[in-house]
């Protein structure tokens, strides 16, 4: 005879569940199981059974088995939210974000108010690249339960991500409101303020972060960095030995791009880079494919395609591609801002693809879904770099161009543009990169704009006087150098520096290492912001730049040269230490490059007290310049289109990536 099957026992099941309950706060796992399963043979429907089950099985080490009794539980009850929430919470952790965050979705439509869900699926959104989905989830937490900090930092992150900088930082202070030693959220409160300038803001930030942990080595390397945009030299180089070591003992993963600026060390540089991007694990590359004679497609790639130093270089050389042989798409994760140079681009491309909302992933399939051949990075390791998504494998071929001047030490990028004066064959060994090499320098130009020249008054610089001008970012002045550059001002008695900064703190700084090397601080001219056309224009009042070491003038050398002033630099072993040289041989200066600082300190003396000698130096610019390798945007198009061509050829020949050299 068949056996009858035991009834259902509800009430009974309801008390073992309530019993277990207990024992699983209590942390016995292995028992709260047993009585879950106990519950659940009295009543097979009890969702909550299964539900807990399935919590303590994750907590056990038990993702498959937790994930099978979620799935039982809703089986039972499709809407149980803490089913579906601790499911997504159990996927995150496996590493599947988008089924996690999709739980976490239905577990917030079944009970809008969710706490866990909710947070989860903020923190989510955030990782898979969707911060307005992640704010929004986070603003709903924060209306709802004003009094979790979690809350707060989720949605300051999230404003950081969208470039909303200001309220970033209120987000961030909301969370040290409730907990005074919320270290993350100091920290971002400290990147946040430095974004937006407020570089002493930044610093204190820092110094509350190091003063309750000495030893996060990114804090200190940025504080260093937010420090020198200040010129506070206290401790310099102790904190360059510092992160130094560290770099080289392999315990943190240094900002590559500060590193440019602490130590001329190329093969430093490289193992700084590779340690930082060692969690972007490589995706196969595509296979290139011939197209039947379709043109070759080029994704460039940024954040910067605004008023941004990187367009002044490039959108020249965006309009001069050769349309009838290349399609050129312009991918921009950066801000969405209408001004004029954002109009030059999109006016130079085929298409323009905003991908800031997407995720890495979604946005790399959105560069292989365009069958897109030569995916080009214009931002390495910069602010609001997205390098996985070329670490996701966006095209058969990826390109590191112009944005920043090192290696990236990561296979996922096959080529990188250069020249032999900014990688010298001595320094080959330290890139990771193929190289592609291109005759004159490897940066192009744009022209500027057009405006009026002011008057030196109108500039605050003294007529009559030799003007010696730096307009470096702060940070690439070291304390080495100021002191050449004070040594020179003795030596040219009726000479100023005409630096640029619009920091109250940094220019009181500079002023007082003047004086305290018996400089008249006055002798410090300070030139604040503006456009890039009146900026270039105002140039031309200056009568030699002198340049930064390790970190050279980049933009603001070309600027300089196309203004008609001559550039004196020293340069150094590594790419951002040489880019100087570069630009003066792509403009027929090379005698402006010296050898050591004795020699850069005597050249600009020597300069700054002959005259005539100056006006020859500029007359040979002025007449070079129409015609200079630096400025012929048209040249350099066809020059990088040559390098492209031949990526491609190899690549569909199945031969693997080689350093191309590209003929004048």
């Amino acid at each position: 005879m068949a056996r009858t099957p035991a009834r259902a026992d509800p009430r009974a099941a309801a008390d073992a569940f309530a019993a277990e309950l207990a024992r699983h706060r209590s942390g016995d796992l292995a028992a709260a199981i047993a009585g879950y399963d106990r519950a659940v043979a009295l009543d097979p429907r009890h969702a909550g059974a299964h539900g807990n089950a399935g919590i303590a099985l994750a907590q056990s080490g038990q993702p498959a088995a937790a994930l099978a009794r979620f799935a039982a539980a809703l089986a039972i009850d499709p809407r149980h939210a803490d089913a579906l929430a601790n499911r997504g919470l159990v996927l995150s952790g496996m590493g599947d974000k988008a089924a996690a965050l999709a739980s976490c979705e239905a577990a917030l439509a079944a009970t809008p108010g969710h706490l866990t869900a909710a947070m989860l699926a903020g923190r989510l959104a955030a990782e898979l690249g969707r911060p307005e989905a992640a704010l929004a989830t986070f603003d709903r937490v924060v209306a709802a339960n004003p009094g979790i900090a979690d809350a707060h930092y989720g949605r300051g992150l999230a404003l950081l991500a969208l470039f909303r900088l200001e309220e970033a930082v209120a987000a961030f202070d909301a969370v040290l409101q409730l907990a005074p030693q919320h270290l993350d959220a100091l920290c971002n409160k400290g990147y946040a303020e430095g974004e937006l300038k407020r570089f002493a803001d930044a610093v204190a930030s820092y110094d509350r972060v190091l003063a309750l942990d000495p030893g996060r080595a990114f804090v200190r390397e940025q504080r260093h960095f937010l420090a020198r945009q200040l010129c506070q030299w206290q401790g310099f180089d102790a904190d360059i030995a510092a992160v130094t070591d560290a770099v080289r003992r392999g315990t943190t993963g240094v900002s590559p791009q500060i590193l440019l600026a602490m130590v001329d060390d190329p093969a430093l540089q490289r193992q700084a880079a590779a340690r930082f991007l060692a969690g972007h694990a490589p995706a196969p590359a595509p296979a290139a494919r011939d197209f039947g004679g379709r043109r070759l497609r080029i994704g460039y790639v940024s954040a910067d395609f605004h008023a941004h130093a990187t367009l002044y270089l490039l959108a020249d050389m965006l309009a001069a591609h050769d349309r009838s042989r290349f399609e050129v798409t312009l991918f921009s994760h950066g801000p969405d801002r209408d001004d004029a140079w954002r109009r030059r681009a999109v006016a130079a491309a085929d298409a323009f693809v905003p991908i800031g909302a997407m995720s890495d992933s979604e946005a790399a399939a959105e560069l292989r879904r365009r069958e897109i051949d030569i995916a080009v990075d214009l931002k390495g390791v910069t602010a609001y770099a997205r390098f996985g998504i070329f670490a996701a494998r966006a095209a058969p071929l990826q390109v590191s161009f112009l944005g920043y001047p090192g290696t990236l030490g990561h296979p996922a990028l096959d080529y990188l543009v250069a020249d032999h004066l900014v990688i010298p064959p001595a320094e080959r060994e330290h890139y990771s990169e193929q190289i592609l090499w291109l005759r004159g320098s490897y940066q192009p130009n744009s022209r500027r704009g057009e405006a009026a020249v002011p008057s030196r008054a109108a500039a605050g610089l003294p007529d009559g006087a030799m003007v010696y001008v730096c307009c470096n970012q702060p940070y690439k002045i070291t304390p080495a150098l100021f002191a050449a550059w004070m040594a020179i001002l003795a030596a040219v008695p009726d000479s100023v520096l005409w630096l640029w900064s619009d920091d109250d703190v940094t220019r009181a700084n500079l002023r007082a290492a003047a004086a305290g090397r018996g400089i008249d601080p006055g002798r410090l001219v300070f030139a604040a912001s503006t456009g890039i056309e009146d900026h270039v224009a105002r140039l031309a009042l200056a009568d030699l730049f002198l340049d930064t070491l390790p970190y050279n003038a980049h933009t603001s050398g070309s600027d300089a040269l196309a203004a008609g002033v001559p550039l004196l630099t020293l340069p150094g072993r590594s790419f951002a230490a040489r880019v100087a040289a570069s630009l003066l041989h792509a403009c027929l200066l090379p005698e402006l490059v010296v050898g050591s600082l004795d020699e850069y300190r005597a050249l600009a003396i020597a300069l700054g007290q002959d005259a005539p000698r100056r006006a020859a130096l500029r007359a040979r610019l002025a007449a070079a310049l129409p015609a200079a390798p630096l400025f012929d945007a048209t040249a350099f198009a066809r020059h990088l289109e040559a390098g492209f061509v031949e990526m491609q050829r190899r690549a569909l020949a199945g031969l693997p990536p080689a350093d191309i050299e590209i003929a004048a």
